[in-house]
């Protein structure tokens, strides 16, 4: 996979120019504490039965994350404290544990830390659950709490419950597809997702290499073993060229034929792979008509 612009070297001729960027250093007065990303995702937990030799083994495995916070400082010899405050519709010591909350440090030498957090199965279908995480308080009142953009005060934690139909699909996958277009296979990484209130829908985070592309949505057919992508989802948006879609993409006697009303379904296989099939990022505007990449079958293994 590619960056849309190795598509825009193909499509038109350019001159690209460039020159070399100043040293920039940090002014000493610019310091905060911020969240490093946005949202994360956990499971309730799930109950594992394991027979070792005559004896029957029931135990909870439960999920945790990792959230990272760090300090942005030219001062090494800085330290701080921070402290948190949570807004949620879980309850902490039933729902979920905060195991560092109380001793949270950082420090000039030692920017990154991480708030990290444990989910309870409670055996009871309550649904999913969400906690809102902010930096409430440093201990050095310099020091500015949270910035703009991604790097913020905020942090979304969603906690699905064990008992939600599409929880063995939730989490993140090695993926390998074939680029038709380059004619060579790609790594990357994507993340299933739950989508707030619905037990058939999940979010694609990752459905193109690319850290700034939208998230895809599927609708889930756990009988049939299936989920569909809707036609007419846009990926990206280019400022030169506009949407960029994903779209149905076959190749039929030597030639790419594209359908861009027709859907895209994937397989939820019994080896617990996920398979997607003829697909592709199309762009159709005023400025060009194309495509950026398009794929014979890509395939998902859950980490």
């Amino acid at each position: 996979m590619k960056k849309l612009i190795k598509f825009i070297a193909l499509a038109l001729i350019f001159v690209a120019s460039s020159c070399e960027k100043p040293d920039y250093k940090l002014p000493d007065n610019v310091m905060h504490v911020a969240f490093e990303g946005r949202s994360s995702t956990l499971t309730e937990g799930v109950e594992i039965t394991e027979i070792v030799g005559l004896d029957t083994l029931v135990y909870d495995v439960v999920d945790t994350v990792r959230i990272p916070v760090y300090l942005t400082t030219n001062n090494k010899d800085l330290n701080v404290s921070v402290e948190f405050s949570f807004d949620s519709t879980a309850v902490e010591g039933e729902h979920f544990i905060v195991l560092n909350k109380d001793d949270f440090r950082l420090d000039g030498t030692d920017v990154y830390n991480y708030l990290e957090i444990v989910t309870i199965d409670n055996d009871v279908v309550g649904g999913d659950k969400v906690i809102e995480i902010n930096i409430a308080n440093i201990s050095n009142s310099d020091v500015n709490i949270g910035i703009g953009g991604v790097e913020a005060n905020t942090h979304i934690v969603d906690i699905i419950d064990d008992e939600h139909p599409l929880a063995h699909l939730f989490g993140t996958y090695n993926v390998e597809g074939y680029s038709n277009r380059f004619e060579e296979t790609s790594t990357w990484e994507s993340t299933f997702l739950p989508v707030r209130g619905s037990n058939t829908e999940l979010d694609i985070r990752g459905f193109w290499e690319g850290f700034d592309y939208n998230d895809i949505r599927a609708s889930v057919d756990l009988e049939a073993n299936t989920f569909t992508i809707k036609a007419g989802q846009v990926i990206a948006t280019d400022e030169t060229y506009g949407k960029v879609y994903v779209v149905y993409v076959e190749v039929i006697d030597g030639e790419r034929v594209v359908d861009t009303k027709r859907d895209i379904v994937g397989t939820i296989n019994a080896d617990g792979t996920v398979t997607i099939s003829k697909y592709g990022f199309y762009v159709n505007s005023a400025a060009a008509t194309g495509f950026f990449d398009w794929f014979g079958t890509t395939t998902y293994t859950k980490n």
